[in-house]
């Protein structure tokens, strides 16, 4: 795979044509010691952070196709730390 992106809390990697995979870091953003999710920096890690972050993740998106609302969601796989989506065209 080919990563495409590097961002604070993911990367972004190229599967094949038409097919992304995010990797959910473990990363946390704050600034002075203190976490603040809306911050530019990346603070430190916390272990586990970002298979949680994909579980809840994959929540919503389950949550969304079972109320028949089309996502450019695929797979999750929680123990890797991935998620498959279709890639979204503006």
């Amino acid at each position: 795979m080919e990563k495409i992106y590097t961002g604070k809390t993911k990367d972004v990697y190229k599967k094949q044509e038409g097919i992304l995979v995010f990797h959910f870091k473990d990363d946390v953003t704050g600034a002075d010691g203190v976490v603040d999710r809306g911050a530019n920096s990346v603070l430190g890690q916390i272990s586990g952070k970002g298979k949680m972050s994909l579980e809840l993740t994959r929540h919503y998106f389950k949550l969304l196709e079972s109320n028949n609302i089309p996502t450019h969601f695929i797979s999750a796989d929680i123990s890797r730390g991935n998620m498959e989506v279709k890639n979204a065209q503006l």
